[in-house]
């Protein structure tokens, strides 16, 4: 299950999205990784400080020559897949592309 793998590795927070499939993970201590146009790119970033704006987090950040933006705001999402109802909704803008999708936080349990 990959919500699972990814608490397992420390992920605090995870977005997916569809058309084309994407999904991203933050570990809020060390990294951003972003895999996207069904897993055929990678992105991996030093997770920057993120910015508040009013009810969103905004993490702003270049790789590779990309600029990322990742917006995470405090709206519920429905997954357009799976039906499934997350509390985030999320945006990336890869350089002039954004993807949308949902996202939440990960609830480490041990």
């Amino acid at each position: 299950e990959p919500w699972q793998e990814a608490a397992d590795r420390g992920v605090g927070f995870r977005a997916v999205g569809q058309e084309p499939g994407w999904f991203l993970e933050i570990d809020k201590e060390t990294q951003i990784r972003l895999v996207y146009d069904y897993a055929e790119h990678e992105l991996i970033t030093p997770v920057p400080a993120p910015t508040p704006k009013g009810t969103s987090t905004v993490y702003d950040t270049s790789v590779k020559s990309q600029h990322l933006i990742i917006l995470i705001e405090d709206a519920p999402c429905t997954d357009a897949m799976s039906g499934e109802v997350f509390p985030h909704s999320v945006s990336i803008t890869i350089d002039a592309r954004t993807l949308h999708g949902c996202g939440r936080d990960i609830v480490f349990e041990h």
